[in-house]
């Protein structure tokens, strides 16, 4: 797997075709998500217990990656949990924030999205909006503190992310400005 630099700025990376489910088992996974939505207590996501471990997969797939990317000390809060964003045109919401409180790696994986779905990043610095059109199947990795927001989209279809952190014990500046 080959990770490009999406903006170099702000840290953002993309890694295409991150992990590519066939078809019957995609559905299975949305349909996974859509269930776990019961388990949304606040905010606009939701964590996602799934019996048969596949994000439990996709978790350590990412935790792999960035360890070898970052070379990472893993805090002894690090919890591999995924969480997901799901929204559709007229279910939707979303807003300004970051990842501080809760990891040091933050990354997004696209399960299902329409065409035309974006994030948007913000360089609180400059105030600079930064958007990006993610694929399925694609993980894209930023610091803890970039602040970011998905953005509605036009037509039909849902929009599945999945949210996965890694907390480490070295600082975000210090690991996005070491990586390999």
């Amino acid at each position: 797997m080959k990770m490009k630099i999406v903006n170099q700025k702000l840290n953002i990376y993309s890694i295409k075709n991150f992990h590519k489910p066939p078809l019957f088992k995609k559905n299975k996974l949305i349909k996974i998500c859509w269930e776990n939505l019961k388990y949304k207590s606040q905010g606009y996501n939701w964590p996602i217990i799934d019996e048969n471990h596949w994000f439990s997969l996709l978790y350590d797939k990412f935790f792999d990656f960035s360890m070898k990317k970052f070379n990472f000390t893993p805090d002894e809060k690090l919890s591999r949990r995924c969480w997901c964003y799901g929204s559709t045109q007229t279910n939707y919401n979303s807003y300004w924030h970051d990842h501080k409180l809760t990891s040091t790696i933050n990354s997004v994986y696209y399960l299902s999205i329409p065409s035309k779905t974006s994030i948007s990043f913000l360089d609180e610095q400059t105030q600079i909006l930064f958007p990006y059109f993610p694929e399925e199947n694609e993980l894209i990795i930023f610091p803890n503190d970039l602040k970011h927001k998905p953005n509605n989209f036009c037509g039909k279809g849902s929009r599945i992310s999945i949210n996965m952190e890694i907390i480490a014990k070295e600082s975000s500046d210090l690991l996005f400005n070491r990586i390999k």
